[in-house]
Protein backbone atom coordinates (compact mmCIF):
# COMPACT_ATOMS: atom_id res chain seq x y z
CA UNK A 1 0.00 0.00 0.00
CA UNK A 2 1.26 3.45 -0.91
CA UNK A 3 -0.53 6.53 0.39
CA UNK A 4 0.30 9.87 -1.19
CA UNK A 5 -1.21 13.32 -1.05
CA UNK A 6 -0.84 16.96 -1.97
CA UNK A 7 2.28 18.58 -0.52
CA UNK A 8 0.37 21.54 0.92
CA UNK A 9 -2.14 19.30 2.73
CA UNK A 10 0.58 17.03 4.08
CA UNK A 11 2.55 20.05 5.32
CA UNK A 12 -0.51 21.54 7.03
CA UNK A 13 -1.30 18.21 8.70
CA UNK A 14 2.24 17.87 10.06
CA UNK A 15 2.18 21.45 11.33
CA UNK A 16 -1.12 20.79 13.10
CA UNK A 17 -0.10 17.41 14.57
CA UNK A 18 3.32 18.48 15.85
CA UNK A 19 2.66 22.19 16.48
CA UNK A 20 5.58 23.28 14.31
CA UNK A 21 6.22 25.93 11.67
CA UNK A 22 5.98 25.25 7.94
CA UNK A 23 9.74 25.14 7.33
CA UNK A 24 10.23 22.53 10.05
CA UNK A 25 7.26 20.49 8.77
CA UNK A 26 8.68 20.42 5.24
CA UNK A 27 12.07 19.28 6.58
CA UNK A 28 10.44 16.62 8.76
CA UNK A 29 8.48 15.30 5.78
CA UNK A 30 11.57 15.25 3.54
CA UNK A 31 13.62 13.42 6.19
CA UNK A 32 10.88 10.84 6.76
CA UNK A 33 10.37 10.29 3.04
CA UNK A 34 14.12 9.85 2.54
CA UNK A 35 14.24 7.16 5.25
CA UNK A 36 11.20 5.42 3.78
CA UNK A 37 12.68 5.51 0.29
CA UNK A 38 16.02 4.12 1.48
CA UNK A 39 14.35 1.34 3.46
CA UNK A 40 11.95 0.41 0.65
CA UNK A 41 14.70 0.41 -1.98
CA UNK A 42 17.03 -1.67 0.19
CA UNK A 43 14.48 -4.39 0.91
CA UNK A 44 12.72 -4.54 -2.46
CA UNK A 45 15.22 -3.36 -5.10
CA UNK A 46 12.36 -1.27 -6.46
CA UNK A 47 11.65 2.44 -6.75
CA UNK A 48 9.75 3.87 -3.79
CA UNK A 49 6.56 5.67 -4.81
CA UNK A 50 6.25 4.11 -8.26
CA UNK A 51 2.57 3.10 -8.49
CA UNK A 52 3.21 -0.14 -10.40
CA UNK A 53 5.27 -1.46 -7.46
CA UNK A 54 2.25 -1.46 -5.14
CA UNK A 55 -0.95 -3.45 -4.96
CA UNK A 56 -2.89 -0.41 -3.79
CA UNK A 57 -2.18 3.33 -4.13
CA UNK A 58 -4.40 5.89 -2.40
CA UNK A 59 -4.49 9.68 -2.50
CA UNK A 60 -5.26 10.86 1.03
CA UNK A 61 -5.88 14.40 -0.23
CA UNK A 62 -8.80 13.19 -2.33
CA UNK A 63 -10.07 10.37 -0.11
CA UNK A 64 -9.25 11.56 3.40
CA UNK A 65 -7.44 9.55 6.04
CA UNK A 66 -10.51 7.79 7.43
CA UNK A 67 -11.60 6.57 4.00
CA UNK A 68 -8.05 5.40 3.18
CA UNK A 69 -8.05 3.41 6.41
CA UNK A 70 -11.42 1.80 5.58
CA UNK A 71 -10.27 0.91 2.06
CA UNK A 72 -7.08 -0.71 3.37
CA UNK A 73 -8.97 -2.72 5.98
CA UNK A 74 -11.56 -3.84 3.41
CA UNK A 75 -8.90 -4.86 0.89
CA UNK A 76 -7.05 -6.88 3.51
CA UNK A 77 -10.06 -9.15 4.08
Amino acid sequence: VFIHGDMSEKTERIMRLYHIEEKEAVKMMADTDKRRMTNYSFYTDQKWGKASNYTLCLNSSQLGYDRCEKIIVECSK
